[in-house]
Protein backbone atom coordinates (compact mmCIF):
# COMPACT_ATOMS: atom_id res chain seq x y z
CA UNK A 1 0.00 0.00 0.00
CA UNK A 2 1.52 3.26 -0.85
CA UNK A 3 2.30 5.50 1.85
CA UNK A 4 0.10 9.10 2.64
CA UNK A 5 1.38 11.92 4.08
CA UNK A 6 -2.76 13.39 5.33
CA UNK A 7 -3.48 9.88 6.36
CA UNK A 8 -2.66 7.14 9.07
CA UNK A 9 -2.58 3.54 7.29
CA UNK A 10 -6.12 2.77 8.66
CA UNK A 11 -7.61 6.09 7.09
CA UNK A 12 -5.26 5.45 4.11
CA UNK A 13 -6.58 2.01 3.69
CA UNK A 14 -10.72 3.11 4.14
CA UNK A 15 -9.57 5.52 1.59
CA UNK A 16 -8.32 2.58 -1.13
CA UNK A 17 -11.95 0.43 -0.79
CA UNK A 18 -13.88 0.50 -3.36
CA UNK A 19 -16.05 3.59 -2.86
CA UNK A 20 -19.77 2.94 -3.18
CA UNK A 21 -20.38 6.05 -2.91
CA UNK A 22 -18.80 6.92 -6.18
CA UNK A 23 -21.04 4.01 -7.45
CA UNK A 24 -24.49 5.13 -6.16
CA UNK A 25 -24.29 8.57 -6.14
CA UNK A 26 -25.09 8.73 -10.26
CA UNK A 27 -27.88 6.06 -10.12
CA UNK A 28 -29.59 8.17 -6.75
CA UNK A 29 -29.26 11.92 -8.19
CA UNK A 30 -31.48 10.93 -11.49
CA UNK A 31 -34.30 9.06 -10.31
CA UNK A 32 -36.69 8.08 -12.23
CA UNK A 33 -40.16 10.56 -11.68
CA UNK A 34 -43.00 9.37 -14.18
CA UNK A 35 -43.60 13.43 -14.44
CA UNK A 36 -40.44 15.36 -13.58
CA UNK A 37 -37.53 12.67 -14.51
CA UNK A 38 -39.31 10.00 -16.80
CA UNK A 39 -35.97 8.92 -18.34
CA UNK A 40 -34.38 9.05 -14.69
CA UNK A 41 -33.00 5.80 -13.32
CA UNK A 42 -35.45 3.08 -11.75
CA UNK A 43 -33.66 1.44 -8.59
CA UNK A 44 -34.91 -2.05 -8.21
CA UNK A 45 -31.69 -2.60 -6.22
CA UNK A 46 -32.24 -0.85 -2.82
CA UNK A 47 -35.18 -2.75 -0.90
CA UNK A 48 -37.31 0.14 0.54
CA UNK A 49 -41.40 -0.55 0.93
CA UNK A 50 -41.67 2.46 -2.07
CA UNK A 51 -46.03 2.29 -2.08
CA UNK A 52 -45.75 2.55 1.76
CA UNK A 53 -43.59 5.97 2.62
CA UNK A 54 -46.56 8.23 1.68
CA UNK A 55 -48.63 6.17 4.89
CA UNK A 56 -45.38 7.31 6.86
CA UNK A 57 -45.58 10.65 5.84
CA UNK A 58 -49.01 11.21 6.52
CA UNK A 59 -48.65 10.02 9.74
CA UNK A 60 -45.95 11.85 10.61
CA UNK A 61 -47.27 15.48 9.35
CA UNK A 62 -50.44 14.57 11.09
CA UNK A 63 -49.94 12.88 14.25
CA UNK A 64 -46.57 13.35 15.55
CA UNK A 65 -45.63 16.72 17.86
CA UNK A 66 -41.94 18.00 18.73
CA UNK A 67 -41.63 18.94 22.07
CA UNK A 68 -38.40 20.83 23.08
CA UNK A 69 -36.73 17.70 24.69
CA UNK A 70 -36.96 16.23 20.58
CA UNK A 71 -33.89 18.63 20.18
CA UNK A 72 -32.20 18.51 23.48
CA UNK A 73 -29.87 15.75 24.34
CA UNK A 74 -32.82 14.70 26.50
CA UNK A 75 -32.39 11.20 28.17
CA UNK A 76 -28.87 9.84 26.70
CA UNK A 77 -27.91 7.92 23.76
CA UNK A 78 -29.60 4.86 24.45
CA UNK A 79 -33.29 5.56 23.40
CA UNK A 80 -35.70 6.78 25.30
CA UNK A 81 -37.25 4.86 27.52
CA UNK A 82 -40.93 5.87 25.82
CA UNK A 83 -39.24 4.32 22.84
CA UNK A 84 -37.69 1.07 23.95
CA UNK A 85 -40.72 0.37 25.93
CA UNK A 86 -43.09 0.66 22.82
CA UNK A 87 -40.63 -1.43 20.79
CA UNK A 88 -40.78 -3.55 23.42
CA UNK A 89 -44.41 -3.72 23.50
CA UNK A 90 -44.41 -4.28 19.59
CA UNK A 91 -42.37 -6.95 19.42
CA UNK A 92 -44.04 -8.83 22.06
CA UNK A 93 -47.31 -8.50 20.34
CA UNK A 94 -46.09 -9.91 17.16
CA UNK A 95 -42.84 -11.27 17.66
CA UNK A 96 -45.04 -13.83 20.54
CA UNK A 97 -41.58 -14.55 22.19
CA UNK A 98 -41.81 -17.37 25.24
CA UNK A 99 -40.30 -14.69 27.68
CA UNK A 100 -41.72 -11.39 27.35
CA UNK A 101 -39.30 -8.49 25.84
CA UNK A 102 -38.40 -5.77 28.47
CA UNK A 103 -37.64 -2.17 27.82
CA UNK A 104 -34.27 -2.77 29.85
CA UNK A 105 -33.12 -6.00 27.29
CA UNK A 106 -33.30 -3.30 24.12
CA UNK A 107 -30.54 -1.55 22.72
CA UNK A 108 -31.53 1.21 19.88
CA UNK A 109 -29.24 2.89 17.64
CA UNK A 110 -29.62 4.72 14.31
CA UNK A 111 -30.28 1.86 12.41
CA UNK A 112 -29.28 -2.35 12.07
CA UNK A 113 -26.23 -1.10 10.10
CA UNK A 114 -24.29 0.85 13.33
CA UNK A 115 -25.72 -2.19 15.64
CA UNK A 116 -23.90 -4.80 13.05
CA UNK A 117 -20.84 -2.41 13.07
CA UNK A 118 -21.13 -2.36 17.01
CA UNK A 119 -21.32 -6.15 17.23
CA UNK A 120 -17.74 -6.16 15.04
CA UNK A 121 -16.08 -4.29 17.48
CA UNK A 122 -17.73 -5.89 20.91
CA UNK A 123 -17.17 -10.24 19.81
CA UNK A 124 -14.99 -10.03 17.20
CA UNK A 125 -11.47 -9.20 17.26
CA UNK A 126 -9.87 -8.10 13.82
CA UNK A 127 -9.66 -11.22 11.50
CA UNK A 128 -12.04 -13.32 12.92
CA UNK A 129 -15.05 -14.55 11.10
CA UNK A 130 -19.23 -14.77 10.90
CA UNK A 131 -20.75 -17.22 9.06
CA UNK A 132 -23.03 -16.22 6.99
CA UNK A 133 -25.33 -18.33 4.04
CA UNK A 134 -24.91 -17.84 0.01
CA UNK A 135 -26.89 -15.64 -1.13
CA UNK A 136 -26.64 -13.26 1.59
CA UNK A 137 -27.21 -9.24 1.92
CA UNK A 138 -24.20 -7.48 0.14
CA UNK A 139 -23.78 -4.98 2.84
CA UNK A 140 -23.13 -7.21 5.76
CA UNK A 141 -19.30 -7.25 4.57
CA UNK A 142 -19.07 -3.55 4.96
CA UNK A 143 -20.97 -3.00 7.86
CA UNK A 144 -18.74 -6.05 9.88
CA UNK A 145 -15.95 -5.44 7.89
CA UNK A 146 -14.83 -1.76 6.94
CA UNK A 147 -14.16 -0.33 10.65
CA UNK A 148 -14.31 -3.41 12.53
CA UNK A 149 -11.96 -5.94 10.33
CA UNK A 150 -14.26 -8.56 10.55
CA UNK A 151 -14.18 -11.26 8.19
CA UNK A 152 -17.44 -12.60 6.30
CA UNK A 153 -17.30 -16.66 5.97
CA UNK A 154 -19.91 -17.87 3.72
CA UNK A 155 -21.53 -21.14 3.56
CA UNK A 156 -22.27 -22.52 0.33
CA UNK A 157 -24.97 -25.43 0.35
CA UNK A 158 -24.74 -26.80 -3.01
CA UNK A 159 -28.12 -28.88 -3.56
CA UNK A 160 -28.75 -29.27 0.21
CA UNK A 161 -31.40 -27.47 1.13
CA UNK A 162 -30.44 -24.82 3.66
CA UNK A 163 -34.09 -23.87 5.13
CA UNK A 164 -33.69 -28.11 6.37
CA UNK A 165 -31.85 -28.72 9.51
CA UNK A 166 -29.67 -30.81 7.98
CA UNK A 167 -29.00 -28.80 5.25
CA UNK A 168 -28.00 -25.50 7.21
CA UNK A 169 -25.83 -26.98 9.85
CA UNK A 170 -24.16 -29.28 7.35
CA UNK A 171 -23.69 -25.78 5.27
CA UNK A 172 -22.72 -24.26 8.14
CA UNK A 173 -20.12 -26.73 9.72
CA UNK A 174 -18.57 -27.01 6.76
CA UNK A 175 -17.56 -23.32 6.22
CA UNK A 176 -16.85 -22.64 9.89
CA UNK A 177 -14.24 -26.06 10.14
CA UNK A 178 -12.57 -25.11 6.59
CA UNK A 179 -12.29 -21.82 8.11
CA UNK A 180 -10.59 -22.46 11.31
CA UNK A 181 -8.21 -24.90 9.31
CA UNK A 182 -7.20 -21.90 7.58
CA UNK A 183 -6.61 -19.64 10.63
CA UNK A 184 -9.53 -17.52 10.75
CA UNK A 185 -11.39 -17.87 14.55
CA UNK A 186 -15.12 -18.45 13.92
CA UNK A 187 -17.27 -16.26 16.55
CA UNK A 188 -20.82 -16.11 15.45
CA UNK A 189 -23.66 -16.75 12.79
CA UNK A 190 -25.70 -13.97 11.38
CA UNK A 191 -29.15 -15.37 10.05
CA UNK A 192 -31.12 -13.61 8.12
CA UNK A 193 -35.00 -14.86 9.02
CA UNK A 194 -36.78 -14.11 6.66
CA UNK A 195 -33.58 -15.00 4.34
CA UNK A 196 -32.44 -11.97 1.86
CA UNK A 197 -32.86 -12.41 -0.83
CA UNK A 198 -34.22 -15.66 -1.11
CA UNK A 199 -37.14 -14.62 0.68
CA UNK A 200 -38.16 -17.30 2.70
CA UNK A 201 -39.06 -17.92 6.41
CA UNK A 202 -36.67 -20.74 9.00
CA UNK A 203 -39.16 -23.88 9.87
CA UNK A 204 -38.46 -23.96 14.01
CA UNK A 205 -36.75 -27.46 13.41
CA UNK A 206 -33.92 -25.35 11.82
CA UNK A 207 -33.68 -22.70 14.45
CA UNK A 208 -33.53 -25.33 16.99
CA UNK A 209 -30.75 -27.14 15.21
CA UNK A 210 -29.02 -24.01 14.54
CA UNK A 211 -29.19 -22.99 18.42
CA UNK A 212 -27.75 -26.33 19.10
CA UNK A 213 -25.14 -26.37 16.58
CA UNK A 214 -23.70 -22.63 17.55
CA UNK A 215 -24.02 -24.15 21.65
CA UNK A 216 -21.71 -26.70 20.83
CA UNK A 217 -19.53 -24.49 18.85
CA UNK A 218 -19.22 -21.66 21.68
CA UNK A 219 -20.05 -19.28 18.93
CA UNK A 220 -22.81 -16.54 18.83
CA UNK A 221 -26.21 -17.08 16.93
CA UNK A 222 -27.93 -13.69 15.57
CA UNK A 223 -31.43 -13.71 14.43
CA UNK A 224 -31.61 -10.78 11.85
CA UNK A 225 -35.38 -10.67 11.92
CA UNK A 226 -35.90 -7.18 9.88
CA UNK A 227 -38.36 -8.45 7.78
CA UNK A 228 -40.50 -10.36 10.01
CA UNK A 229 -44.28 -8.69 9.23
CA UNK A 230 -43.02 -8.15 5.78
CA UNK A 231 -44.54 -11.58 5.38
CA UNK A 232 -47.39 -11.95 2.59
CA UNK A 233 -49.28 -14.33 0.19
CA UNK A 234 -49.80 -15.12 -3.38
CA UNK A 235 -52.82 -15.83 -4.57
CA UNK A 236 -51.77 -18.89 -6.54
CA UNK A 237 -53.45 -22.16 -6.10
CA UNK A 238 -50.62 -23.79 -8.03
CA UNK A 239 -47.93 -22.40 -5.52
CA UNK A 240 -45.69 -24.46 -3.05
CA UNK A 241 -46.64 -24.04 0.53
CA UNK A 242 -44.44 -22.11 2.67
CA UNK A 243 -43.32 -21.80 5.59
CA UNK A 244 -44.82 -18.99 8.09
CA UNK A 245 -42.67 -16.43 9.95
CA UNK A 246 -41.77 -17.48 13.48
CA UNK A 247 -39.45 -15.49 15.20
CA UNK A 248 -36.60 -17.45 17.26
CA UNK A 249 -37.75 -15.99 20.60
CA UNK A 250 -40.86 -18.20 20.41
CA UNK A 251 -38.78 -21.62 20.52
CA UNK A 252 -39.82 -23.26 23.78
CA UNK A 253 -37.38 -23.78 26.54
CA UNK A 254 -34.45 -22.23 24.62
CA UNK A 255 -32.10 -22.58 27.46
CA UNK A 256 -31.74 -26.42 26.19
CA UNK A 257 -30.91 -25.70 23.03
CA UNK A 258 -27.79 -22.58 23.40
CA UNK A 259 -26.76 -20.59 26.01
CA UNK A 260 -29.20 -17.50 26.38
CA UNK A 261 -26.14 -15.56 26.67
CA UNK A 262 -24.90 -16.78 23.23
CA UNK A 263 -28.66 -16.08 21.75
CA UNK A 264 -29.21 -12.61 20.10
CA UNK A 265 -31.78 -10.23 17.88
CA UNK A 266 -31.85 -7.88 15.21
CA UNK A 267 -34.85 -5.36 14.27
CA UNK A 268 -35.74 -2.26 13.14
CA UNK A 269 -38.24 -0.16 11.53
CA UNK A 270 -36.91 0.45 8.08
CA UNK A 271 -38.69 -2.67 6.30
CA UNK A 272 -42.10 -3.81 7.91
CA UNK A 273 -42.91 0.35 8.73
CA UNK A 274 -41.32 1.43 5.42
CA UNK A 275 -39.30 3.94 7.59
CA UNK A 276 -35.39 3.74 6.56
CA UNK A 277 -34.73 7.30 7.01
CA UNK A 278 -35.45 7.44 10.80
CA UNK A 279 -32.89 5.38 11.36
CA UNK A 280 -33.76 2.94 13.87
CA UNK A 281 -32.35 0.07 14.96
CA UNK A 282 -32.98 -2.24 18.04
CA UNK A 283 -30.93 -4.69 19.50
CA UNK A 284 -32.49 -7.82 21.88
CA UNK A 285 -29.87 -9.61 24.25
CA UNK A 286 -29.88 -11.01 27.47
CA UNK A 287 -26.26 -11.08 27.86
CA UNK A 288 -25.01 -8.32 30.71
CA UNK A 289 -21.63 -7.98 29.57
CA UNK A 290 -22.24 -7.37 25.72
CA UNK A 291 -25.55 -4.97 26.54
CA UNK A 292 -22.67 -3.08 28.76
CA UNK A 293 -20.17 -2.85 25.79
CA UNK A 294 -23.02 -1.92 23.70
CA UNK A 295 -23.92 0.62 25.49
CA UNK A 296 -20.17 1.99 25.83
CA UNK A 297 -20.45 2.63 22.11
CA UNK A 298 -24.12 3.91 21.85
CA UNK A 299 -22.71 7.69 22.11
CA UNK A 300 -21.55 7.54 18.47
CA UNK A 301 -24.65 5.78 17.19
CA UNK A 302 -27.41 7.98 18.66
CA UNK A 303 -30.97 7.93 17.41
CA UNK A 304 -31.93 11.78 16.55
CA UNK A 305 -34.58 13.49 19.59
CA UNK A 306 -36.87 14.03 16.12
CA UNK A 307 -36.59 10.70 14.85
CA UNK A 308 -36.83 8.94 18.53
CA UNK A 309 -40.16 10.92 18.89
CA UNK A 310 -41.56 10.07 15.32
CA UNK A 311 -41.06 6.48 16.09
CA UNK A 312 -42.13 6.31 19.91
CA UNK A 313 -45.78 7.85 17.97
CA UNK A 314 -46.08 5.29 15.38
CA UNK A 315 -45.12 2.53 17.63
CA UNK A 316 -47.56 3.85 19.98
CA UNK A 317 -50.78 3.75 17.95
CA UNK A 318 -51.72 0.02 17.65
CA UNK A 319 -54.72 0.94 15.80
CA UNK A 320 -52.26 2.78 13.05
CA UNK A 321 -49.83 -0.03 13.19
CA UNK A 322 -51.90 -3.21 12.35
CA UNK A 323 -54.03 -1.20 9.42
CA UNK A 324 -50.46 -0.37 8.15
CA UNK A 325 -49.00 -3.93 8.36
CA UNK A 326 -51.99 -5.65 6.94
CA UNK A 327 -51.58 -2.83 3.95
CA UNK A 328 -48.70 -3.59 3.73
CA UNK A 329 -48.57 -7.44 3.26
CA UNK A 330 -51.65 -6.76 1.00
CA UNK A 331 -49.39 -4.63 -1.24
CA UNK A 332 -46.30 -6.85 -1.27
CA UNK A 333 -48.13 -9.89 -2.11
CA UNK A 334 -50.09 -8.13 -5.46
CA UNK A 335 -46.69 -6.34 -6.56
CA UNK A 336 -44.63 -9.39 -6.03
CA UNK A 337 -47.70 -11.95 -7.94
CA UNK A 338 -47.02 -9.27 -10.88
CA UNK A 339 -43.91 -9.05 -11.15
CA UNK A 340 -43.81 -12.80 -11.19
CA UNK A 341 -46.67 -13.07 -13.85
CA UNK A 342 -44.13 -10.93 -16.08
CA UNK A 343 -41.11 -13.05 -15.36
CA UNK A 344 -43.16 -16.46 -16.09
CA UNK A 345 -44.71 -14.47 -18.99
CA UNK A 346 -40.67 -14.03 -20.28
CA UNK A 347 -39.72 -17.37 -19.23
CA UNK A 348 -37.56 -16.28 -16.82
CA UNK A 349 -37.21 -18.57 -13.40
CA UNK A 350 -37.24 -16.85 -10.19
CA UNK A 351 -37.13 -18.50 -6.38
CA UNK A 352 -40.68 -19.84 -5.60
CA UNK A 353 -40.77 -20.65 -2.37
CA UNK A 354 -40.26 -16.64 -1.28
CA UNK A 355 -43.20 -15.15 0.82
CA UNK A 356 -41.30 -12.30 2.47
CA UNK A 357 -39.16 -9.46 1.62
CA UNK A 358 -39.58 -6.76 -1.14
CA UNK A 359 -37.82 -8.65 -3.67
CA UNK A 360 -37.43 -11.95 -5.95
CA UNK A 361 -34.06 -13.92 -6.58
CA UNK A 362 -34.07 -14.19 -10.21
CA UNK A 363 -32.15 -16.81 -12.35
CA UNK A 364 -30.95 -15.59 -15.75
CA UNK A 365 -28.42 -18.00 -15.92
CA UNK A 366 -29.54 -18.48 -19.90
CA UNK A 367 -28.26 -15.30 -20.37
CA UNK A 368 -24.73 -16.19 -19.83
CA UNK A 369 -24.27 -17.30 -22.69
CA UNK A 370 -25.20 -14.59 -24.84
CA UNK A 371 -22.70 -12.20 -23.29
CA UNK A 372 -19.40 -13.94 -25.55
CA UNK A 373 -17.52 -14.34 -22.12
CA UNK A 374 -15.81 -17.54 -21.00
CA UNK A 375 -15.62 -16.34 -17.26
CA UNK A 376 -19.46 -16.99 -15.87
CA UNK A 377 -18.80 -13.58 -13.09
CA UNK A 378 -18.03 -11.83 -16.30
CA UNK A 379 -20.82 -12.26 -18.09
CA UNK A 380 -22.85 -11.63 -15.25
CA UNK A 381 -21.10 -8.13 -15.00
CA UNK A 382 -21.92 -8.05 -18.45
CA UNK A 383 -25.48 -8.50 -17.65
CA UNK A 384 -24.99 -5.81 -14.72
CA UNK A 385 -23.81 -3.35 -17.17
CA UNK A 386 -26.71 -3.95 -19.87
CA UNK A 387 -29.39 -3.28 -16.80
CA UNK A 388 -27.14 -0.14 -16.39
CA UNK A 389 -27.68 1.46 -19.67
CA UNK A 390 -31.12 0.92 -20.05
CA UNK A 391 -32.05 2.94 -16.48
CA UNK A 392 -32.28 0.16 -13.85
CA UNK A 393 -30.24 -0.99 -11.41
CA UNK A 394 -30.39 -4.71 -9.81
CA UNK A 395 -28.61 -6.47 -7.22
CA UNK A 396 -26.33 -8.65 -8.50
CA UNK A 397 -25.44 -12.24 -7.33
CA UNK A 398 -21.84 -12.44 -7.28
CA UNK A 399 -22.69 -8.97 -4.78
CA UNK A 400 -25.00 -11.10 -2.40
CA UNK A 401 -21.95 -13.88 -3.18
CA UNK A 402 -24.27 -16.39 -4.95
CA UNK A 403 -22.50 -20.18 -5.06
CA UNK A 404 -22.96 -19.77 -9.23
CA UNK A 405 -23.46 -16.85 -11.87
CA UNK A 406 -26.57 -15.49 -13.38
CA UNK A 407 -28.76 -14.65 -10.00
CA UNK A 408 -30.36 -10.60 -9.36
CA UNK A 409 -32.41 -9.34 -6.77
CA UNK A 410 -35.15 -7.39 -8.50
CA UNK A 411 -37.22 -5.10 -5.78
CA UNK A 412 -40.70 -5.37 -6.64
CA UNK A 413 -42.31 -3.10 -4.19
CA UNK A 414 -42.85 -0.55 -6.32
CA UNK A 415 -46.24 1.09 -7.51
CA UNK A 416 -47.41 -0.79 -10.47
CA UNK A 417 -46.93 1.69 -13.09
CA UNK A 418 -43.38 1.78 -11.96
CA UNK A 419 -42.69 -2.06 -11.31
CA UNK A 420 -44.01 -2.37 -15.06
CA UNK A 421 -41.80 0.01 -16.35
CA UNK A 422 -38.76 -1.25 -14.31
CA UNK A 423 -39.49 -4.69 -15.45
CA UNK A 424 -40.05 -3.36 -18.72
CA UNK A 425 -36.45 -1.97 -18.54
CA UNK A 426 -35.04 -5.22 -17.40
CA UNK A 427 -36.44 -7.04 -20.63
CA UNK A 428 -35.37 -4.40 -23.11
CA UNK A 429 -31.63 -5.24 -20.95
CA UNK A 430 -32.26 -8.87 -21.89
CA UNK A 431 -33.24 -8.76 -25.62
CA UNK A 432 -37.20 -10.02 -24.87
Amino acid sequence: MAESFTLSPRGLALASQPSFRAFATPVLQNLYDRTNSPNGNINMGAAENYPMLQSVADFTNSRVKATPNSFSYDEGAWGSLRLRAAMARHMNRFFEPVEEIKPDDLLVANGCMSLCEMLGFSIFSPGHGILLSRPCYSAFESDFGTRAGVKCVYASFNSEDQFSPNGAVKGYEQALEQAESEGTKIRALLLCHPHNPLGQCYPAETLIELMRFCNQRGIHLISDEIYALSTYEINDPNAAPTVPFRSILTIPNIVSHIDPALLHVLYGMSKDLAAGGLRIGTFYTRNSELWRCLSAMNQFHWVPGPADAIATAMLEDEAWIDGFIAQSRQKLGETSALAREMLREKGIPFWEGSRAGFFLWVDLRAWLVKMGKQDPWAAERAINDAFAKAGVYLTSGESMRAEEAGWFRIVTSFDEETLKRGMGRVFKALGI
